[in-house]
């Protein structure tokens, strides 16, 4: 896991500020409810229209302020994790063009192919999820249960009763997808395999392989400043 933080490190400021406006984010989310209940108990009680008009206008300033810093948060996620992802993509077939025939048959093709794609993309996602998440999740969860305390002490108590239960659920959520995901693993590791030798037998592969070497061509043409004929 050390090895793989040094590609994020060009991400610095999205990994800080990314997290930070979801945290702003999630205050906004737990003040709403709070308004909402000084709207009904304040201002829709005792018909006092001003109050109820000044009290919707911070709701949406506040709902706007949310918006811009959950977009602010998803770009912030989506350029890390793309980053990231392309880094440790080019650093994986950097180290597949550095072995040996004898070592491309132990991995097997069709493994490297899925760990260069698929197990990278599935690091890409973490690092957007941990952008998005690592903070909101807690601070809403924890900041919830002070709001609902806040507003109703003997209701509040019924949630509390909950949450062990919700969090042993959630456990078993996470869990459960790793007793289904084994049997997949090598049909997944021998689906690239399984390309190949379709589009080698349809004919198909040859014409790829052209068109790529008229690509790589072109391209080290134009990187020598020469007219592609």
């Amino acid at each position: 896991m050390k090895n793989l933080l040094k590609y994020l490190k060009p991400y610095k400021k999205q990994l800080i500020l990314g997290p930070s406006a979801k945290l702003v984010e999630a205050v906004f989310e737990l003040t709403l409810p709070i308004l909402m209940a000084r709207l009904i108990d304040i201002g829709i009680k005792n018909n006092d229209k001003s109050y109820i008009i000044s009290i919707s206008a911070v709701m949406a300033v506040i709902s706007a302020l949310g918006l811009i810093c959950a977009i602010f948060c998803q770009y912030s996620a989506s350029v890390a994790s793309q980053g990231f992802g392309t880094a440790v993509r080019n650093e994986v077939f950097k180290k597949i063009g550095t072995l040996s025939h004898s070592q491309l048959d132990k991995f097997g093709a069709s493994s490297l192919v899925n760990r260069a794609s698929n197990d990278v993309t599935q690091l890409q996602t973490a690092v957007a999820m941990f952008i998005r998440l690592v903070i909101r999740a807690p601070f809403l969860s924890i900041g919830g249960v002070i709001m609902a305390m806040s507003i109703d002490f003997k209701l509040s108590i019924l949630l509390m009763v909950f949450i062990p239960v919700f969090i042993f659920l959630l456990f078993a959520i996470m869990k459960l997808p790793f007793l289904f995901i084994n049997p997949f693993r090598n049909p997944l590791t021998a689906l690239p395999l399984s390309y190949g030798k379709t589009l080698w037998e349809s004919g198909l592969s040859e014409p790829l392989q052209n068109l790529m070497t008229r690509k790589k061509d072109l391209k080290n043409q134009m990187a020598s400043g020469q007219k592609y004929q």
